[in-house]
Formats: structure tokens, C-alpha cells, sequence
């Protein structure tokens, strides 16, 4: 999640501040608030380089909020133009990204379909194995306490391995394999749909909303 999204402050640069920025140094300002997520700091950067240019912006991250400066107008009421302007636009930074991010599920719900078999077999295993966890936890209370720690650390041990042994097996399977590199391929596909978006003159978001969604075909 992007600092942004719930520290944006948006403040007339200070008198006789020395603070400069061009659009290189803006771009990494984004990147670092938005951490470096380079796809979402994109997003920023196309949606608000008009305000950017038109009120010469300069983006500042800080360790708890990203600042938005702007060279103010002559007037008040020019002032609160400024920050109604660059509020809404950050409004739908948000509310676009969000939808985009939304459309994620559809793969979720087809990789949660398909691999229904190995996720309730881990599942079933993880649900024995905690219950396993209670039930020595319940027979240490019948314990000589002066024994109890080299028994808890000989449990823990099994226990880690044990549960290492379930991930491992399942991350391993084929099936889950075949799935992680259709992840891949699918994350690469977005990528590639949302830069070509934001580089487009006329974006129509429903269209790329519809192209997001997951196609097992």
C-alpha cells in the first residue's frame, strides 16, 4: 500500500524554501513513498503529470508523510483550487488502483478451484498437526515441571520440521508448480496491459478492467 493513499498532505511550498524537484526527482519521490513498487508509482506519475506540469509540483517523501508541495496562486481561492484539484485526482489514483487491484481475484478463485485437492490435503495435515500441539501442551500439566524443558524443546523441534515438511510438499507438488508459473506468466501479462494503459492518450479503465481478468483459456 502506498504511503500516499493515507499520508498525502498537499501544502503551498514554503517562503524562501530551497526545495526543488524536476520530474526524474518526482518519479523517485513516488518510488519511494509507494516502496518501490514501480507499476503503482507509474500510475501516479501519468495520472497527476498534468498537475503536475500545470502547477509545478514537487513531491517530497518524509519518514510519515508524503508532502505534495505546489507554488501557490495569488489568492486563496486560487490556493483551494489547487488542492481541490491534485485531492481529486489522488481520489481517483486510489479508487482506479483499487479496481485494478480487485480483478486479482479472479485468479485466486481459479487457482483455489483447481488446486481444491493439495490445499485440503495441506490443510488436513496443518489441523493435525496443531492438534497434535494441544495435546502435548494438555500432557505437560501431568509432567515433572523439572523435565518439561528439554520435552517442550524436543516438541518444538519436531514440530517446525513437521511443518516445514507440509510446505515443502506442497510447494513441490507439480500441480502447484504448473500453477505458480501460470502466476508468473499472468503477473507478467498485467504489467504489460497496465503500462500500455498509461502510455495511451485515451484510457477507458472498463475496457482494461475486462482485459485484467484471468482467462484460463
Amino acid at each position: 500500500m502506498s504511503l500516499m493513499r493515507n499520508n498525502a498532505a498537499i501544502r503551498p511550498l514554503p517562503t524562501g524554501t530551497n526545495l526543488k524537484s524536476n520530474q526524474k526527482e518526482n518519479y523517485q519521490a513516488l518510488l519511494t513513498a509507494n516502496e518501490d513498487n514501480e507499476l503503482l508509482t507509474l500510475f501516479w506519475a501519468s495520472y497527476l503529470s498534468d498537475l503536475e506540469t500545470k502547477y509545478k509540483l514537487i513531491y517530497h517523501p518524509g519518514k510519515e508523510l508524503f508532502q505534495i508541495y505546489y507554488h501557490p496562486g495569488k489568492t486563496n481561492a486560487a490556493n483551494k483550487q489547487i488542492v481541490h484539484e491534485v485531492t481529486q485526482k489522488i481520489n481517483q489514483i486510489n479508487q482506479d488502483w483499487n479496481k485494478i487491484e480487485q480483478t486479482m481475484t479472479s485468479f485466486q478463485e481459479y487457482s483455489n478451484q483447481e488446486l481444491r485437492g493439495e490445499l485440503k490435503t495441506a490443510q488436513d495435515e496443518l489441523v493435525k498437526l496443531e492438534v497434535n500441539k494441544r495435546e502435548f501442551e494438555q500432557s505437560l500439566q501431568n509432567q515433572d515441571l523439572k523435565n518439561s524443558d528439554g520435552l517442550v524443546e524436543e516438541f518444538n523441534k519436531t514440530y517446525r520440521e513437521k511443518r516445514n515438511e507440509i510446505q515443502t510438499l506442497f510447494t513441490q507438488n507439480p500441480h502447484v508448480k504448473d500453477l505458480n508459473k501460470i502466476y508468473q506468466d499472468y503477473l507478467s501479462f498485467r504489467q504489460n496491459l497496465i503500462k500500455e494503459y498509461l502510455k495511451s492518450n485515451v484510457k477507458n479503465l472498463d475496457q482494461l478492467l475486462a482485459a485484467l481478468v484471468f482467462n484460463p483459456e
